[in-house]
């Protein structure tokens, strides 16, 4: 399944997280789930991720929108708390096109282009909203950008997404 093609990128592209940065996980559908809480990449965290992936299972709509926001609410929240700055880059990953988020996609880019955190997007089937992805992608930051990973290559292009990123 796609979201088997996901887990497996997830899990391949993990081995390649610089150990100085900082990981966590948030899916979403028709809620948002903090799956991994943001903390150091080490080996330990490295695995607790690979396990939170392993856990994620696909259901319900897409709230692409509210995700982002919520995902730049916690990554704000866990700076504020370690009381320096991080290099703060955000991976959506999507199969789907966004429906029924109570948040219009553009109070999202302005969002995002307020806070200029990169949103690279990872397209994982022909159904995924890539003009959305690429929009988001375009408000953040101009080398960020969304691969189409809607095959078997997927786990290479995202651990070069990774290696990019870092």
């Amino acid at each position: 399944t796609r979201m088997d093609v996901a887990k497996q990128a997830l899990r391949m592209a993990a081995n390649h997280i610089n150990p100085s940065n900082h990981i966590g996980l948030m899916t979403f559908s028709d809620t948002i789930r903090l799956d991994l809480p943001l903390g150091p990449a080490d080996g330990h965290y490295v695995s607790r991720f690979v396990g939170a992936v392993n856990q994620v299972q696909p259901s319900g709509n897409t709230f692409t929108s509210s995700a982002l926001v919520a995902a730049l609410h916690h990554m704000l929240e866990y700076q504020a708390r370690l009381g320096y700055p991080v290099k703060l880059r955000i991976i959506l990953m999507s199969d789907g096109k966004q429906e029924r988020d109570q948040l219009h996609p553009n109070r999202a880019l302005n969002v995002i282009e307020g806070l200029h955190v990169p949103v690279y997007g990872i397209a994982f089937s022909k159904g995924a909203d890539k003009q959305a992805m690429q929009d988001f992608a375009e408000a953040s930051e101009s080398s960020a950008h969304v691969i189409d990973a809607d095959g078997e290559d997927a786990p290479n292009q995202i651990k070069v997404l990774v290696r990019t990123v870092a």
